[in-house]
């Protein structure tokens, strides 16, 4: 299907990319190296935008491309839910009415409280009420 690949040089919105992206992975080696940046990942100005200096002795290099960090980022603390082995994922379909009310409850319960009220942790109390006590309705027809 003879594709013509892009001109990078000709297209400004992709140079920028491509600039934004070394800078990355300039930070991304300066944060593993210590917060040093290697003279190995500084693209100097006469060998051109896609070229980089050579490896000093016993510096890391790099390959040009898209990178990903992986974990959790330098400063953010451990914890939370996502990461407390005693809690599971649940997934549910419900009428999205009933999810849009309940949206603007938890807001209202939230500016009460102070704090901000998760639906996980309403849907927890409300499922370990149901464990504990039986069907709400239920409870509610032997009242009567």
């Amino acid at each position: 299907m003879g594709r013509d690949r892009i001109d990078r040089a000709a297209n400004p919105l992709a140079a920028m990319m491509e600039e934004e992206l070394e800078g990355l992975e300039v930070e991304d080696v300066g944060e593993a190296g210590g917060g040093e940046t290697s003279a190995a990942l500084v693209p100097e100005a006469a060998d051109g935008p896609g070229r980089r200096a050579p490896a000093a002795p016993g510096g890391v290099t790099r390959t040009p491309g898209p990178t990903r960090r992986s974990g959790r980022r330098p400063g953010r603390p451990k914890g939370g839910r996502n990461s407390d082995p005693n809690m599971v994922p649940i997934s549910a379909k419900i009428h999205k009415d009933v999810r849009f009310a309940v949206d603007r409850v938890l807001a209202d319960q939230s500016a009460l409280a102070g704090r901000p009220v998760y639906m996980a942790e309403v849907i927890e109390r409300l499922l370990r009420f149901y464990v504990e006590q039986g069907d709400p309705y239920e409870l509610l027809e032997d009242a009567r």
